[in-house]
């Protein structure tokens, strides 16, 4: 059968149900899917659950279901071997990042990287005929020496090139500091992997509300700001980390903390993280304490731990405290007036920028927010169309480099809101309810579209050449 005519067919039956609009913009896809077969997902195989299922797949084909088809981990040894195809193995590498390294997983007697890709992909890789993803999208992990060299290490164990292998990540300076690596090691252009910036946690979001059109509010002004709040901000926390240690800490020595909703969903000293390393985070933020008494406060807040405020039903949670974390815990956001976020990176200067579900949130729970987070992190907000709240709010934290400075302006902007009346409080976010509102159709409205773009222009065009 004629393409124009398997074109024909499938325009009329589509005009029944869609709009011209909606049909051309399905028309481009197929097009392209007839003359370049849908692209081939290939899941790596879950052996015993201990590998986790690749989340892009899940998105791209939630987001452009018709341009690609997955392939399960189970049936790829029996894997077409038509020549034409066009198939790209997923290879979960999040957590934790040290997986990537030989050395760790045989002296935990894991499988390595390598081992993990079945001989069949090996083999499709070693002829030109696939595309290895390594992906570790949903975290911002900084480039290190030792994991460059393991990439590359990988790349020659399997017999592929370079320009093969794609690394997905959050951290928009991950392909700078791999570029640095290279040239310093006089690696080529055309003997270097390809990077890919994506958002993970957004594109999630994106499905959850968006693409599923999820009402959460009625935005209607006058019943919006009916009355007052009993909690002027929100802070949601589930792994210790230094610098949430210390907002805790300085919220209950300047008697702020039961001005709002504090969770911290694990004590500090659980095991859940090292000890020693989140001693050290605490030190630099507070550097006239010694080791002996950042751990009596340690101690101390400890006496308090957990505070369980979202996901309070613990059993629908998993060993390190996560639900979904995507979920917008509407009551909390309705009873408060913004919230302080504190991001999963904070410390780095210069070597990672992302943000989370946890910088998401606010826009869809219609808040303003604070972020303890990368420096540069509100801009990149801002480049995806929402707004932030300089009108609520001092920003000019955002550009400070050093975490020091940064914490202490957050920490002053905290204070100052604090220290308004609850009706000063309710009029601030009240001059702020355009833009709220704003950020929270922008998402819904005009996410799903994005996310879209996103793969068919940052995505699409790599996994296609080889």
């Amino acid at each position: 059968m004629r393409l124009s005519h398997q074109l024909d067919i499938r325009v009329k039956h589509e005009m029944k149900n869609k709009t011209l609009e909606e049909m051309a913009k399905r028309l481009v896809w197929w097009g392209s899917s007839f003359i370049d077969p849908r692209i081939q997902l290939l899941e790596e195989p879950r052996r015993g659950g201990k590998y986790r299922c690749s989340q892009l797949i899940w998105i791209f084909q939630k987001l452009l279901p018709t341009k690609f088809s997955k392939v399960r981990g189970d049936a790829i040894d029996i894997f077409s071997e038509k020549k034409d195809k066009n198939c790209v193995y997923f290879l979960n590498i999040s957590a934790p990042k040290e997986q990537m390294l030989d050395g760790y997983c045989k002296e935990r007697k894991l499988m390595t990287v390598y081992e993990r890709i079945p001989e069949r992909i090996r083999s499709l890789l070693r002829r030109g005929e696939c595309t290895l993803v390594l992906e570790a999208a949903n975290e911002g992990y900084l480039f290190s020496i030792p994991y460059g060299m393991a990439i590359h290490d990988l790349i020659d164990k399997i017999g592929c090139q370079p320009q093969q292998v794609i690394y997905a990540t959050q951290n928009h300076f991950y392909s700078d500091r791999y570029n640095n690596w290279c040239n310093c090691n006089n690696i080529s252009e055309n003997n270097r992997i390809r990077v890919v910036v994506t958002h993970v946690n957004l594109l999630l979001m994106v499905i959850k509300y968006g693409l599923a059109k999820k009402k959460i509010w009625s935005l209607d002004k006058k019943n919006f700001l009916s009355r007052l709040r009993p909690q002027k901000w929100l802070c949601l926390n589930n792994l210790p980390k230094g610098h949430r240690t210390v907002l805790l800490y300085k919220m209950i020595e300047r008697n702020l903390i039961q001005q709002g909703s504090f969770s911290f969903n694990h004590k500090l000293n659980s095991g859940i993280t090292d000890l020693g390393s989140l001693t050290e985070e605490i030190k630099s933020f507070l550097p006239l304490e010694t080791t002996e008494s950042i751990l009596e406060i340690i101690h101390e807040l400890d006496k308090g731990l957990p505070m369980h405020l979202d996901l309070a039903d613990r059993s629908l949670v998993n060993s390190m405290g996560r639900g979904d974390v995507l979920e917008i815990e509407k009551s909390l956001y309705a009873n408060s007036y913004f919230s302080i976020v504190t991001e999963s990176d904070f410390h780095q200067e210069n070597d990672s920028l992302r943000f989370t579900e946890k910088a998401l949130k606010p826009l869809l729970g219609m808040h303003p927010f604070l972020i303890f987070g990368s420096p540069g992190v509100l801009e990149l907000i801002r480049n995806l169309g929402f707004r932030t709240f300089d009108n609520f709010v001092n920003e000019s934290y955002d550009s400070v480099r050093n975490p020091n400075e940064r914490f202490d302006l957050i920490f002053e902007q905290i204070e100052y809101l604090c220290s308004l009346t609850t009706e000063e409080l309710h009029e601030r976010y009240s001059a702020s309810f355009e833009t709220l509102t704003y950020n929270y159709t922008h998402f819904l409205n005009h996410m799903p579209d994005w996310g879209r773009k996103h793969i068919l222009t940052d995505f699409l065009p790599i996994l296609q050449q080889r």
